[in-house]
């Protein structure tokens, strides 16, 4: 089922898309936003997997709004009555980018795309058993001590999990592994994208905003995380 939020602001717009919405199959609406500040705060509050997101709105744009969602798991669906900015869209993992007006056929088949990636994604997210991860690999899984986890980053849509051995390809978020993680007090969030093992922290560089992993690995640190790692250390 797809729990949509329709974000524009526009009320015509919202409108329109409702109405388009209305007949289609396994569609479900749970609500409007007229900015992306409330965007923000319908995705908390609401059980939403789904956000169709005007690009041009007052305050946080649509992208903006992408952005600071991150790693959160949440999928989007541009749309926007201009076709320059479809590059960044996708830079940011979006399921599709839609042209204004909309049309039916269009907006059917992006929704089919969000399905899709939906059932992808449930059907590879973590599980975990007193400190292990399993990790698919072709047709079976591994377990790995999550101790044995270095570092873990999200990149266009797919994780990169690093051991001191191995890098694993893996179609995650770092929400689904934080919550498959037991021992949470060990792993801190150096940015949006990426997880880090502090037992594998080498060396912190915060003139740069550098960290080094002991497997040699450079990260970066956003300013936020840096605050809190200087207390934590």
């Amino acid at each position: 089922m797809l729990k949509i939020l329709i974000a524009d602001d526009e009320e015509p717009a919202r409108t329109r898309m409702k109405t388009l919405l209305k007949d289609l199959p396994d569609v479900q609406i749970l609500g409007e936003a007229r900015n992306g500040e409330e965007v923000l705060t319908q995705c908390e509050k609401l059980d939403v997997n789904l956000v169709l997101l005007d690009i041009q709105m007052p305050g946080l744009t649509g992208l903006d709004t992408a952005e600071f969602l991150g790693d959160s798991g949440m999928l989007f669906i541009f749309v926007s009555a201009y076709s320059e900015h479809a590059l960044e869209a996708f830079d940011l993992n979006a399921c599709d980018y839609l042209t204004k007006p909309v049309r039916p056929k269009r907006l059917a088949q992006a929704l089919d795309k969000a399905r899709k990636t939906i059932e992808i994604r449930d059907g590879h997210q973590p599980s975990s058993l007193k400190g292990k991860i399993s990790i698919p690999l072709g047709r079976k899984n591994v377990l790995i001590d999550e101790d044995q986890i270095v570092f873990a980053t999200v990149y266009e849509g797919s994780m990169e999990l690093w051991t001191l051995e191995k890098q694993y390809f893996l179609s995650w978020t770092l929400k689904n592994l934080e919550e498959a993680i037991h021992n949470r007090k060990s792993f801190f969030k150096s940015n949006r994208q990426t997880l880090i093992n502090l037992n594998y922290l080498k060396a912190v560089e915060y003139s740069t905003s550098t960290l080094t992993m002991k497997n040699g690995k450079q990260l970066d640190l956003s300013r936020s995380a840096g605050k809190k790692l200087r207390e934590l250390l």
